[in-house]
């Protein structure tokens, strides 16, 4: 009598079975689609989360440019829309001229009044638009300045790397080298930055000796009233 083996026997595969390979399952929420091999929808279920990626952004993080209220940028606009600056500047420099009161009667002198305090105003309003306008100018001098210091500071470094240049790179060394690799152009940064800064000190003056004449003036209208 044959006996019984405890093991279990291990049925031999068939010949051709594939029930021996794994097979290849495609990442868990990445269904194949029909017609799709399993190992084609595995790769492509790796590969999809990178092609979905949004396109990066330069400035993903600077938000908008705030403007005032509509209220207020209509005071803007009407403060900085002079038609003429070159011309208001005439009639302001043309205004300040002796004056003798002695001669004017006091009608005379409130027209003067009058006239030293629209003059004094318009002065004021000249400086302002002369302002803003240097400083813009100035914020694009200075991004060629920068750009000229750059690549300025970008030769000395690599003058630094190849051992042509031992010591350490300064403030006049980058400056020496931007104004002889540029020498017209950093010549012309240079003008534009200190005409526009002294011509607003003396628009400033102008300022000053118009709201001088509009006070003067009011003293001498108060003293031919006997206030």
């Amino acid at each position: 009598m044959r006996k019984r083996s405890d093991a279990t026997p291990t049925p031999e595969t068939p010949k051709g079975s594939n029930l021996s390979k794994p097979k290849d399952e495609p990442k868990q929420g990445y269904p194949p689609p029909d017609g799709v091999s399993p190992a084609k929808a595995a790769a492509a279920a790796v590969a999809a989360p990178a092609a979905a990626a949004p396109p990066k952004q330069d400035n993903p993080t600077i938000p908008a440019i705030p403007t005032l209220p509509d209220n207020y940028q209509t005071i803007v606009t009407s403060t900085f829309g002079l038609p003429d600056p070159m011309e208001l500047y005439r009639q302001v420099e043309g205004a300040i001229k002796a004056i003798k009161p002695s001669k004017l009667s006091l009608a005379e002198l409130l027209d003067a009044l009058d006239n030293a305090q629209e003059y004094a105003r318009l002065a004021r309003q000249l400086y302002v638009n002369a302002k803003a306008t240097v400083e813009s100018v100035e914020l694009d001098v200075q991004l060629v300045v920068s750009s000229m210091r750059d690549q300025a500071l970008a030769t000395l470094e690599a003058e630094k790397a190849e051992g042509i240049r031992k010591k350490q790179i300064t403030e006049a060394d980058i400056v020496a080298l931007a104004s002889r690799s540029f020498p017209d152009e950093w010549k012309a940064a240079h003008d534009q930055l200190t005409r526009g800064k002294y011509t607003l000190s003396y628009l400033d003056s102008l300022c000053e000796r118009t709201a001088e004449r509009a006070r003067d003036l009011r003293a001498i209208v108060s003293a031919s009233r006997g206030v």
